[in-house]
């Protein structure tokens, strides 16, 4: 019986941790895309974002139109965000032996395209993003972007 539970549990997690990997992509192809509208889809209204050169963006409103207007404003700069495979971790959030959140943590690289030249890769950063599962929903809480440095 103990083995059974333990298996089923492990799959779970893998559910989980697949589920959130895929809701992060879709996340980041809208904001690379600057399709705000999808970007909403994904964030609680009281997102919280943290960033080491920018500061704190409170809300989901401020957030989309500080994306909107900053990061998608010159159609000459484009940004796009890409993971770094392999430096993922997961860490699922129990509540009385059901999760509730999961923590999502990792590198990534920016690159940049101006003026339709050739991409390049113009800085990376360690995040932290906070899923919480609400209502069978599972939506961004809080993204901590930190650590950023120029690529040489």
């Amino acid at each position: 019986m103990f083995l059974f539970n333990f298996s089923f549990f492990a799959q779970s997690e893998t559910e989980i941790i697949k589920k959130i990997q895929n809701l992060d992509t879709e996340f980041w192809k809208a904001y690379n895309s600057c399709n705000t509208k999808d970007i909403e889809i994904y964030i609680y209204d009281d997102i919280e974002f943290y960033h080491d050169k920018g500061g704190i963006t409170l809300g989901k409103e401020n957030l989309v139109n500080s994306i909107q207007n900053n990061l998608c404003s010159n159609k000459n700069y484009k940004i796009r965000r890409e993971l770094i495979k392999r430096t993922e971790q997961f860490s699922i959030l129990y509540r009385e032996g059901k999760p509730y959140g999961l923590i999502y943590s990792g590198e990534h690289i920016f690159l940049l395209t101006i003026n339709k030249n050739k991409e390049y890769p113009d800085g990376k950063a360690k995040f932290i993003h906070l899923w919480l599962l609400e209502n069978e929903l599972w939506r961004m809480k809080r993204i901590y972007s930190y650590n950023h440095q120029a690529i040489k």
